[in-house]
């Protein structure tokens, strides 16, 4: 009866149940033990092990779960270590403990180690494996496995799908002999969270049977891919029990799609009584609507999840001291809601504020590292601080390893920068990959460049575009032409990337037609195009039938002006500008210069200053070019060493 009663919820009756009892037996301490576990409560479950008289596998495995689940790893070790017996389930916990607190080395250790193995054993690697991303190491886990199951399966499409890599997963799902629901579940979501949603939605109306979370999946997957009608017809299913999950994610969908009134319309119609996520849904959508404040007050309740929303929200509007204050409010704090204030500081440039916060952190993981390296890495130095860092990591991801390319990339060091990619990482990603063949593409190494991108399995969009400016910027534009065509799918970017190609040929009609053949233009496509107008009248003609203009597109026209007009005219535009930046000045500057007007030129500089602007570089170029023409030694001086005290050579 006591056993019947916990493992059916009912608590309090199992606990009466067993006060009753004159001699509880080894099963019914046991069956109290997993109470006190279930509720997380570690005092009482440790007082009832310390009063049982005997003690079996399942009670030490109680034990050793609850510990791993309220993430006490010290505990968790030592209490494994005094097992006086362990089984297949005790080795099991210690892997998916290693793996919840993200540590794949001792979880691999604990594999490697354990003297017999189950398919649980097997998948919880595979999974650990592909949550963070580590796909390699994932594969050869599953490629070992004596046998695979659906999970395991499973566990693949989902490790690929977070990598992008579709092909692989539905290679997967096809060779799956049985596919339980979770099987197209776990497909679905591979679709829909890779914004594949034509083939979701094609794999969705073959689905054998469909749960709640198909139909949730779907709805998250349309909500991404702005087909708010379409995530609609999937919420009024009628053949699908709602749940509040449902409610959430479609008023989420709502919300990213810009309906937030909707989104708290729906939000207030949800029957029944709404949980803490559906609340904290609403709240993304109060803060769109500027009401999170008032909003967070009204909630009957809130959890962790709640005050991090709120933090991150203080952020996004550049409110870093309420999301301080906020955060010092904080009931309790966890490692992710620290990951939060510790991407505020990053945002705002507070370095040693984020020291301070990450020395005094209880639990870090990796995120927490990734997030302190990159703040070291913007904010600080490479060689001295930041690679000395990188290097006291426990582990690196892919995001630390990728932001680690980067710096040395920005650097200039390139040999250094090649040596981590090809020798260094453990895997690479399209970010890694398009950095390396934009470094090759600078460092005019196309071959190299050409030979990453063939060897890229499964080339997506940004990859091809990279490839695409590489061969441009290396005067290989029917290269870039060919890569354009072979493209599946086409997106602003890469119709700017080929736009750009054919205008630094000089081939503004090849140029034109891609931008005419685009059915949807961005601003930056807009400017482009204006770009590659030289006669004034046809690109003011141009610039006014712009749907809008930004100070790109007016410096655009301000320096046709300036090659094309008097030195007058181009000042009376530049005075009628809405808005003015560094180029803007540095465009009337060198106008100036073409027109001998050497004076004017070094009184229009003290003008930057009071505009609220800062020289940059061209800006100091240009004037001690004026200073060469005029002969001023004295002032060429003073420039210079201004550049030197602001770093700019």
């Amino acid at each position: 009866m006591l056993v019947a009663y916990s493992q059916n919820g009912h608590l309090d009756g199992a606990k009466r149940i067993f006060s009753m009892m004159p001699d509880p037996d080894v099963v019914s301490w046991t069956a109290m033990l997993k109470i006190y576990a279930l509720e997380r409560n570690v005092d009482r479950a440790k007082e009832i092990f310390a009063k049982m008289p005997n003690r079996d596998v399942v009670s030490w495995n109680t034990m050793l779960t609850l510990y791993a689940s309220i993430g006490h790893f010290v505990e968790v070790e030592e209490f494994f270590k005094s097992m006086p017996v362990k089984n297949v389930v005790s080795w099991n916990t210690m892997i998916q403990a290693y793996a919840d607190g993200e540590d794949l080395d001792q979880a691999k250790s604990v594999f490697d180690t354990m003297p017999e193995r189950n398919a649980v054993s097997w998948n919880t690697m595979i999974q650990a494996y592909a949550q963070q991303g580590h796909i390699r190491a994932a594969e050869d886990v599953f490629q070992r496995m004596p046998a695979h199951d659906a999970i395991s399966g499973n566990s693949m499409i989902s490790a690929y799908a977070l990598v992008g890599d579709l092909a692989e997963a539905a290679a997967i799902f096809d060779r799956m002999h049985y596919r339980s629901l979770a099987s197209w579940n776990a497909m679905i979501q591979a679709f829909a969270s890779n914004g594949q949603m034509e083939a979701g939605e094609a794999l969705f109306l073959r689905i054998p049977e469909r749960d709640v979370l198909s139909c949730n999946s779907m709805i998250v997957g349309f909500g991404q891919s702005g087909e708010i009608a379409k995530a609609e017809r999937v919420f009024f299913l009628e053949t699908i029990h709602k749940t509040v999950v449902s409610w959430s994610v479609m008023i989420q969908a709502y919300a990213q799609n810009g309906a937030v009134e909707k989104s708290l319309e729906m939000f207030h119609a949800m029957p029944g009584t709404r949980d803490v996520f559906a609340w904290n849904v609403a709240l993304r959508s109060a803060a769109e609507l500027h009401r999170h404040e008032a909003f967070f007050r009204s909630m009957p309740m809130t959890n962790l999840a709640s005050w991090r929303a709120m933090i991150l929200i203080h952020i996004d509007c550049d409110r870093l001291e309420c999301a301080m204050s906020l955060f010092d409010l904080m009931p309790e704090r966890d490692t992710a809601s620290c990951n939060a204030m510790l991407s505020g500081y990053a945002r705002s440039g507070h370095l040693q504020q984020a020291k301070t916060l990450f020395s005094e952190m209880i639990c870090r993981d990796i995120t927490s590292y990734t997030i302190m390296f990159q703040i070291l890495l913007d904010f600080g130095n490479l060689d001295s601080e930041a690679k000395v860092f990188f290097d006291s990591m426990p582990e690196h991801n892919l995001v630390a390893w990728t932001a680690l390319l980067a710096a040395y990339i920005k650097k200039e060091q390139f040999d250094q920068a090649k040596f981590i990619f090809e020798q260094r990482m453990p895997d690479h990603d399209p970010a890694s990959c398009n950095l390396v063949i934009n470094m090759f593409a600078k460092s005019g190494q196309i071959d190299l460049a050409k030979n990453l991108y063939h060897q890229i399995p499964n080339k997506d969009l940004v990859i091809s575009t990279a490839m695409l400016t590489a061969y441009a910027q290396n005067d290989y534009i029917e290269k870039s032409k060919e890569v354009f065509d072979c493209l599946p799918e086409r997106d602003a970017v890469s119709c700017n990337a080929m736009i750009t190609a054919f205008g630094l040929k000089g081939d503004v009609e090849a140029a034109i037609n891609v931008f005419q053949s685009m059915a949807e233009k961005t601003l930056t496509t807009w400017n482009l195009a204006l770009s590659l107008i030289t006669q004034i009248h046809e690109a003011l003609l141009f610039f006014l039938g712009m749907p809008n203009q930004d100070v790109v597109s007016w410096n655009h026209l301000l320096t046709i002006y300036s090659q094309g007009s008097s030195i007058d005219a181009t000042k009376l535009f530049f005075d009628k500008m809405p808005e003015i930046n560094a180029t803007s000045w540095n465009t009337l500057l060198a106008a100036n210069v073409r027109s001998g007007n050497h004076s004017r030129a070094l009184e229009l500089v003290s003008w930057i200053s009071v505009g609220g602007l800062s020289p940059n570089e061209m800006t100091f170029l240009i004037v001690l070019s004026v200073c060469n023409h005029a002969g001023s030694i004295e002032k060429a001086a003073y420039y210079f060493n201004t550049m030197l005290q602001r770093d700019l050579i």
